[in-house]
């Protein structure tokens, strides 16, 4: 997690294990925190009999502990459950908390195959292109007797295609990228799944792929690729000469805003 996190509440001894191990929460408030920057991940299993029994004895939230009981005997939905927390720790301020609790129930209102997506599109957003991938094919599950049209589904064969290319699978990168194209007919498609054969030296490929372009279009293309390649190999050479020279912290803070550039590159590229 980021960000300025202030515990006014008890901290445990010990943290809350969530999203499959990755992450421990020693408080109300980071709870709160995890479930606001995390909802379209989180499924009503969250509250399970572990939490509970985390807040009952490590946090001794007693009273949220009996109000989440009873709204689970109840069968409540998923938003109350997680409205009762929220309100209860009072770490964000009403107009978040409005906020927070529009997305909240905007998602309750969308379709399985937009849910799915979304969650998949928050994954990739935060690199995890594993768990990305699952959602999508959840969505895709339902695209038999969905009413979602083309366009949605070209979107996830896109973002699924996005996925690979950033695991470095371009084969599957390319075959998600090329059912993407056909339904969505986009430029900026083809661009990717001709760089995709281009990164991969699929040389085969790519000459097949070029043919059902301008040859201006796709030429305009490499030269691009080409001083991308080269302006990349400049800027690592200077990085490490920086730090051969001894000046780590110019070495550091290039490394840094590199990074943050390819996290801001990386987002765009999803539909």
């Amino acid at each position: 997690m980021s960000g300025l996190l202030v515990t006014i509440g008890k901290r445990g001894s010990f943290g809350y294990i969530a999203q499959e191990g990755e992450i421990e929460l020693f408080s109300l408030e980071e709870i709160c925190y995890y479930l606001y920057h995390n909802i379209y991940r989180i499924t009503k299993d969250f509250f399970h009999t572990e939490l509970l029994l985390y807040l009952k004895e490590e946090l001794q939230l007693e009273k949220l502990v009996g109000q989440l009981d009873e709204l689970l005997k109840t069968e409540a939905p998923f938003e109350d459950l997680v409205m009762t927390i929220m309100r209860y720790a009072n770490y964000y301020d009403a107009e978040e908390l409005e906020v927070f609790q529009e997305r909240l129930f905007r998602f309750r209102n969308l379709s399985k195959e937009e849910k799915r997506k979304l969650m998949g599109d928050n994954c990739l957003q935060e690199e995890k292109e594993k768990e990305a991938i699952f959602h999508y094919d959840k969505a895709l599950y339902y695209q038999k007797n969905s009413s979602m049209g083309k366009e949605f589904w070209g979107k996830i064969y896109h973002n699924m295609g996005v996925c690979y290319i950033h695991m470095l699978f371009y084969e599957e990168a390319a075959k998600y990228l090329e059912k993407a194209y056909q339904i969505l007919q986009s430029e900026d498609v083809a661009k990717e799944l001709l760089l995709v054969w281009y990164l991969s030296g699929k040389e085969e490929k790519y000459q097949s792929c070029v043919k059902g372009f301008a040859q201006e279009t796709w030429e305009a293309w490499e030269k691009e690729w080409e001083e991308k390649k080269e302006q990349a190999l400049e800027e690592i050479t200077e990085i490490l000469n920086s730090y051969q020279e001894g000046d780590v912290g110019q070495y550091r803070n290039r490394v840094k805003n590199r990074i943050e550039q390819w996290k801001q590159e990386y987002q765009n590229n999803m539909l």
